[in-house]
């Protein structure tokens, strides 16, 4: 086991502070690129990084334990309770504060799904907003683990990692809007695409372990010069870079998914690195990750532009977006060590 990967542990936890820095960066990216408005050539790039990433860090950590080496049932069922009870929770807390927002407090309001629907994604396991990422991330695990345990796991992951960008390419357009059938498609690619980025994931694991110092700077310098390609191609091209959002089954520029996301990642992952004692507020938002993907797209930012539409400012729909992001972060420093002391059960049926 490459030392290297323990220099930046938390005492006493089984945790690298880097990879939470990096989900901490990522988690800032996702409640961005969902909430800022009037600037849409940023947030079609911002949406190819992102959920990807977490992915792909995922993946990382299970190689950093080789998971798959345990019996695929014993780990099937840790996954399962370890993903699900949240999904069930937050779930349940995002419904309840829909059904206060629009019966309640708003009853003139028109909500973006009914109450009903609201309900539906959740029993289905489809996911409503953000909730989605759980029971992806799940079954995406699931066959990651099957495909790891393959004799020839490299080869099949190639195989599909090409088919699901030419599934993707063939058939997106003539599944969007078939109803029942577009959202079955919709959730198996999802769970294709999460198994491809976690397999991704656990091989730059080993790729970071045979990396020395001259190497890593030279991967970051790579990886930089292509991300910073890509970003400039969504800029100009936009009408080549349509947003990337998995959980609608959107790939934006398939050919470029991948790639994207894996370099941007390799990016900040190593400049966390190179970072030490510098990311602890990055490293906490890491370590707390589910609670503001949870909680951001229902009930922070629905407290904030409330309070912003209360205060009549309006400094122009970007300026006003940031500001209300800002807002929800300034909530969530205090909705996280709430949740933690008082309120543990919400994230394990087992306090921490």
């Amino acid at each position: 086991m490459d030392l290297r990967l323990h220099d930046q542990r938390t005492a006493g936890a089984d945790r690298i502070d880097y990879l939470d820095a990096a989900k901490g960066f990522f988690i800032l990216l996702i409640v961005t690129e969902h909430h800022l408005l009037g600037a849409d050539s940023l947030v079609r790039y911002l949406y190819s990084m992102g959920v990807p990433s977490f992915f792909l860090i995922t993946g990382f950590l299970y190689a950093y334990k080789r998971e798959w080496e345990q019996p695929f049932g014993k780990i099937s069922v840790r996954k399962i309770r370890k993903l699900m009870y949240p999904y069930v929770t937050f779930s349940a807390i995002i419904l309840l504060w829909n059904v206060l927002y629009y019966k309640v407090v708003f009853p003139s309001a028109v909500p973006e799904y009914s109450i009903k629907l609201m309900f539906l994604y959740l029993v289905t396991t489809y996911g409503y907003h953000a909730m989605w990422y759980l029971p992806c991330v799940l079954w995406g695990s699931l066959v990651f683990y099957a495909l790891r345990k393959a004799r020839h796991h490299g080869l099949i992951w190639v195989i599909m990692s090409i088919c699901t960008v030419v599934v993707y390419v063939l058939f997106d357009a003539r599944l969007t809007g078939l109803g029942l059938l577009s959202y079955i498609y919709s959730y198996l690619l999802r769970i294709a695409v999460a198994a491809v980025l976690l397999y991704a994931g656990s091989v730059l694991f080993f790729v970071f372990q045979k990396m020395n110092r001259q190497q890593e700077n030279l991967l970051l310098l790579v990886c930089t010069v292509i991300s910073v390609v890509i970003a400039v191609m969504y800029q100009l091209y936009p009408e080549h870079f349509p947003i990337a959002n998995v959980a609608v089954h959107r790939l934006g520029n398939p050919y470029l998914y991948y790639v994207a996301a894996i370099c941007n990642t390799l990016v900040v992952l190593l400049l966390c690195r190179k970072l030490p004692g510098r990311k602890r507020v990055l490293a906490c938002l890491g370590r707390n990750s589910l609670i503001l993907m949870a909680l951001h797209m229902d009930v922070t930012v629905s407290i904030a532009w409330y309070v912003f539409a209360k205060l009549q400012l309006d400094f122009g729909e970007t300026v006003n977006s940031l500001i209300v992001i800002g807002m929800e972060l300034v909530m969530f420093a205090g909705i996280i060590p709430l949740i933690n002391k008082y309120f543990p059960f919400i994230l394990s049926p087992r306090k921490r």
